[in-house]
């Protein structure tokens, strides 16, 4: 997979003073599960690092390797670009609108040559501060029932870094198919291969279920 197309590496998961270790433990897990190398802390208020530990499982290697910072300013110094991340309605300090998912994925893939995003996840209790968001160039809305918008902190950090997962592997099939990667799937880690056994499978089972249904779309 190409590096331009291999969002992971452009990316830098802070999550900002969080307090539940079973919620730092389940981030851990879930970034490796989708191929991030690491992330850092702001001022963690963790007080059972054991059950961040148990919680990690066979992630506590990242959990070990966590830097952590004084302040978010510090944290997201040499990031092109800071996003702040919200499962609820915020709103930016400057007014700017909040992007989607499908605008993140669109603007990572557009950073210049070697430059990083910050995304950022305020604490379980009451997620970012004003002045936490006025360190942010955008807030990414994550999309949810009105009925109930809070996400758990560690499901916020798997929809986004799954999201990226998907998206990458989506460009490699689509350079595969049109023949123009040089690459073959030979050149995936195990992960990165699964992924892209797991992306076409859906593919095959939503065609599969809308034909069954008669449906000439997947959303028909």
């Amino acid at each position: 997979m190409t590096s331009e197309n291999c969002l992971i590496e452009r990316v830098a998961i802070a999550l900002v003073e969080p307090a539940e270790g079973g919620n730092v433990g389940s981030c851990c897990r879930a970034l490796v599960n989708c191929g991030f190398s690491g992330f850092s802390m702001v001022r963690p208020r963790v007080a059972d690092w054991a059950e961040a530990r148990k919680m990690a499982v066979h992630a506590a290697s990242m959990l070990d390797a966590a830097r952590t910072y004084d302040s978010l300013r510090a944290a997201v110094a040499d990031a092109h670009w800071v996003v702040g991340v919200s499962g609820r309605p915020r709103s930016h300090p400057q007014g700017k609108q909040p992007i989607g998912l499908g605008d993140l994925t669109d603007r990572l893939r557009r950073l210049p040559a070697g430059g990083k995003a910050a995304l950022v996840f305020g604490p379980e209790r009451a997620g970012l501060t004003n002045a936490q968001l006025g360190l942010c160039q955008d807030i990414l809305r994550l999309p949810t029932a009105e009925a109930y918008t809070s996400m758990n902190l560690a499901h916020a950090v798997l929809v986004v870094a799954w999201t990226m997962v998907l998206y990458s592997v989506s460009r490699f099939l689509m350079e595969i198919i049109r023949g123009d990667n040089p690459h073959d799937v030979a050149g995936l880690t195990v992960s990165q291969f699964i992924s892209l056994v797991v992306f076409v499978a859906g593919l095959v089972y939503m065609w599969v279920l809308a034909r069954k249904r008669g449906h000439s779309t997947f959303c028909s």
